[in-house]
Order: structure tokens, then C-alpha cells, then sequence
């Protein structure tokens, strides 16, 4: 389980990451603050992280959880064990 936690840690990591990136393209890196990443995270169009489907973030939908998918980890690669599903909340 330790390992599936923390590939889907790696996905929310690279769209923060992203934004913060945004927000320093934007700002500067000496005026970067909670506003600025939720502002540039936004903006964020077809951004492909490789474990989730590509994420798509605007002010109406700023959620990147979109869907999931199980890997397994096989002789040191990352590979797909399931198909995509979306989280729970979307199903409902």
C-alpha cells in the first residue's frame, strides 16, 4: 500500500509543483504567495503527468482529481494494472 500512496502523492506533487512554477513565471519568484499558485494552478490546460489523465484546472473546476488508475511496480518501472475510474465523490 506504501507504494501505491505514494505514486498517487506523485501526481498532486507534479500539478503543485506546476503551479508554483506558473506562479513564479508570472510573479516572481520574490512574490509568490497562496493567491498566486491558486491563480496560476488555473491555468493549468491538458497537463499530463503520465499517472492521471491529463488535467485541465479552472475556476469552476479547480479539483485535479479527476480519475485514478492502479499501477504496480514491475522489475523497476512504473506500469498500469487497471483501467481509469474516477474518485469516489464523481460517481455518487
Amino acid at each position: 500500500m506504501g507504494k501505491l500512496a505514494a505514486v498517487c502523492r506523485l501526481d498532486s506533487c507534479s500539478i503543485t509543483l506546476e503551479g508554483i512554477r506558473l506562479a513564479i513565471e508570472k510573479v516572481g519568484a520574490e512574490n509568490v504567495s497562496g493567491r498566486a499558485v491558486r491563480d496560476a494552478l488555473v491555468t493549468i490546460r491538458d497537463f499530463d503527468t503520465g499517472l492521471i489523465p491529463p488535467i485541465t484546472l479552472t475556476d469552476e473546476d479547480p479539483i485535479y482529481s479527476a480519475g485514478y488508475r492502479i499501477y504496480q511496480i514491475q522489475g523497476g518501472k512504473i506500469l498500469p494494472y487497471s483501467d481509469w475510474f474516477a474518485p469516489v465523490a464523481q460517481r455518487e
